[in-house]
C-alpha cells in the first residue's frame, strides 16, 4: 500500500518558533511526534507500483530504455575489429618513434 509523506512544520517547544521539518512524515508519525504542528505542502507518495508504471519515477523519467531494444551501434565484425586495432597499435609505434629521445 502507498505511504503519504507530508512535508511539515511544527512549533518548538524551547523558542515558541514554528520550524520546518528537514525530514517527511505520515500524518500519524507527526501527530505522536508533535504537540503542535501543520502540513507544508502537498504529499509525496511512496510505495505500491515498484517500477513506478505511470509515475514520474518510471525509467523513462530518467531517459533510460528497456534492455529489449537492439543496439543503437551495430556490431562490428571480428576482422574489421581486428584491422582497427592494428592500424591504432601502427600510429601509436610511430608516433612513439617520432618521439625526440632524451638525452641523459
Amino acid at each position: 500500500m502507498p505511504e503519504e509523506l507530508f512535508p511539515f512544520r511544527y512549533r518548538d517547544e524551547l523558542t515558541g518558533k514554528w520550524v520546518r521539518a528537514r525530514y517527511l512524515a505520515e500524518r500519524h508519525e507527526i501527530a505522536a511526534t508533535c504537540k503542535e504542528w501543520e502540513i507544508a505542502g502537498p504529499p509525496e507518495i511512496r510505495g505500491g507500483d515498484p517500477w513506478g508504471a505511470g509515475r514520474e519515477c518510471g525509467l523513462w523519467h530518467f531517459g533510460l530504455e528497456r534492455r529489449d531494444r537492439r543496439p543503437a551501434v551495430p556490431s562490428v565484425s571480428e576482422e574489421r575489429w581486428r584491422s582497427w586495432t592494428h592500424a591504432v597499435a601502427r600510429v601509436a609505434l610511430a608516433m612513439e618513434a617520432a618521439r625526440p629521445s632524451r638525452a641523459r
